[in-house]
C-alpha cells in the first residue's frame, strides 16, 4: 500500500543514480552541517508537508505532498566550480523527477518543480554550494472499499442531467 515514506524512500533510491542519497527531516540550513555527516556530492530528500486534496469516495484520500532534495555540491573554494557543482546535481535531479512515478502506482507525476540556490554564508565558509529542488506530488493513500469487495450483478445506465429516483423509469439496464 502507497504511504509517504514509501514514495520518499522512492524518490531516495531513484536518486541514488545520481550521487549519494538518503532521507532527510525539515530543510537544510547552515546550522546542519554541525550535526549531518554526509559524503559530498550528495542529496537529502525532504517531505515537507501535505494536504489532503480530494476524497475520492472509495475510502481513499489524494495527498498533494511537497518533497524537497537538497543537492549539496563537491566541496571547492573556488566559487563558480562550487556553484556549477550544485547547478549541475540540481539539474540532474530535475530532470530525474520529472514525470517520474518512482515505480509506485496512485501516484501523479511531480509539478511545481522548482530550483532555488541556497545562498548562506556559512555554506560559503564551508566551500558548499547548495540548491533546493522542491515539487508536489499527489498520493493517494488508504484502503478502496472495492478491494476484495463484490462484484455488481446488475449495471444501470441513466444519462446526466435526468439521473437520480425521478428519473428512474428512463434507466437501461447493461449486461455485465
Amino acid at each position: 500500500m502507497n504511504s509517504i515514506n514509501v514514495l520518499q524512500a522512492a524518490i531516495v533510491a531513484d536518486c541514488a543514480a545520481i550521487a549519494q542519497a538518503e532521507s532527510y527531516a525539515g530543510q537544510f540550513s547552515a546550522m546542519d552541517l554541525q550535526r549531518v555527516l554526509v559524503k559530498m556530492p550528495s542529496i537529502l530528500v525532504d517531505f515537507a508537508g501535505a494536504e489532503v486534496q480530494d476524497t475520492t469516495g472509495t475510502g481513499e484520500i489524494d495527498l498533494v505532498c511537497q518533497f524537497g532534495a537538497y543537492c549539496l555540491s563537491k566541496r571547492a573554494n573556488n566559487l563558480h566550480a562550487r556553484n556549477s557543482s550544485s547547478h549541475d546535481l540540481a539539474q540532474a535531479v530535475a530532470l530525474r523527477i520529472v514525470q517520474n512515478r518512482f515505480g509506485l502506482t496512485k501516484v501523479q507525476p511531480p509539478v511545481k518543480i522548482r530550483l532555488k540556490p541556497l545562498n548562506a554564508a556559512t555554506f560559503m565558509d564551508n566551500a558548499l554550494g547548495v540548491v533546493a529542488v522542491t515539487w508536489e506530488q499527489t498520493l493517494r493513500v488508504g484502503q478502496s472499499v472495492w478491494v476484495g469487495g463484490q462484484r455488481p450483478t446488475e449495471v444501470w445506465l441513466g444519462l446526466s442531467p435526468e439521473i437520480g429516483v425521478p428519473y428512474i423509469n428512463q434507466y437501461e439496464q447493461i449486461d455485465v
